[in-house]
């Protein structure tokens, strides 16, 4: 879950007003921009929490809200939708705050590897076929994000500590809250529009075969974007991770990629070192549509969290700043407690 918040005037956002030096925008939209109905399943499922931004997206042909929310200084991001049915829950949370069996999993997998932050995810529902569909029941993950020399990697765990099959989709054996042992099987909840590799048109593996030689497909869904049919595509290339969406003609619509620092583009780089230099880098992901580049960049400046937006280039398109103490450095197995 990636927000991007609509800039308002209030005083939020003068209170960070002495960073702008440093081109940042800030942002955040009241809870008055939402549907009633999203609003009663907010106070309902999450009491007391403050809605600091608001934006309006679009997946599976399913209108929904990314909603920013807080509580105790602590940030949720929120999917719901204008009927009051609840996406996933996304926050960030401390190794010591984890059940038992999902810290003793994360500390026997990765020993000797640098954590460098966790996200639990709570899914309640999910999009499919143009509506959000409630879950029988809550399922939950953890997001390991971890360095392996200069890659940063990623691993999902379900509640009972088990490994999810497939890192980026962990939903089709999060079957924690079912009691059985059956993690390498699909449940009734997995995605409907999730399609076998192989059940792709000719087209669509031709046009990333030919643009990404070698590459290896892990994952592919089919999806409907402005009533058109596409295919949204996950592969790893040169030891990297992609997600391409494809239209059934072979045509490569956009692509995401993960990327280490130093893969950075001088342009950006530069651009980093200029505006920011006493960050840190966290994360890379570039983002390609037709013949246009994006980088995303996640930096740390002290205890402050930034999401930069930065063209190839070297234009700072967006920039937003998160000064959320969420523990996602070097102490990210320290305690602070729970986020529930």
């Amino acid at each position: 879950m990636n927000l991007h918040l609509r800039l308002t005037q209030d005083p939020w956002v003068r209170m960070i007003a002495g960073i702008a030096c440093m081109g940042i925008i800030a942002a955040r939209a009241g809870a008055g921009d939402l549907p009633a109905r999203a609003k009663a399943a907010i106070a309902e499922n999450f009491p007391g929490t403050k809605v600091l931004g608001i934006d309006k997206e679009k997946e599976f042909g399913a209108t929904y809200y990314q909603v920013l929310l807080q509580k105790a200084g602590k940030r949720t991001e929120l999917e719901v939708s204008s009927d009051g049915v609840l996406g996933e829950a996304e926050s960030r949370v401390r190794m010591s705050s984890l059940p038992k069996v999902v810290s003793s999993a994360i500390q026997k997998q990765l020993a000797g590897k640098k954590i460098v932050k966790i996200e639990k995810h709570v899914r309640h529902g999910s999009a499919k076929s143009g509506s959000w569909v409630q879950l029988s029941s809550p399922k939950t993950f953890y997001d390991v994000k971890y360095q392996q020399g200069q890659h940063r990697k990623s691993v999902l765990f379900n509640a009972r500590g088990k490994p999810a099959r497939d890192l980026d989709d962990p939903d089709e054996n999060d079957d924690d809250n079912q009691g059985d042992d059956n993690s390498g099987k699909n449940d009734d909840n997995e995605d409907d529009d999730a399609i076998a590799i192989k059940s792709l048109p000719g087209p669509v593996s031709a046009a990333i075969a030919s643009k990404f030689p070698g590459a290896s497909l892990k994952r592919a869904q089919r999806d409907t974007d402005d009533n058109k049919t596409v295919y949204e595509v996950k592969f790893t290339h040169a030891k990297n991770l992609f997600e391409a969406k494809v239209d059934p003609n072979g045509k490569i619509l956009r692509v995401k990629q993960e990327l280490s620092a130093r893969d950075l583009p001088k342009t950006v780089a530069k651009t980093l070192q200029q505006k920011y230099p006493r960050a840190r880098i966290m994360e890379v992901e570039k983002k390609t549509n037709g013949k246009t580049s994006v980088y995303e960049v996640e930096l740390k400046v002290g205890p402050e969290k930034i999401d930069a937006t930065i063209s190839s280039s070297g234009k700072v398109i967006k920039a937003e700043v998160d000064n959320e103490d969420d523990g996602d450095d070097d102490d990210a197995g320290d305690d602070n407690g729970d986020d529930d």
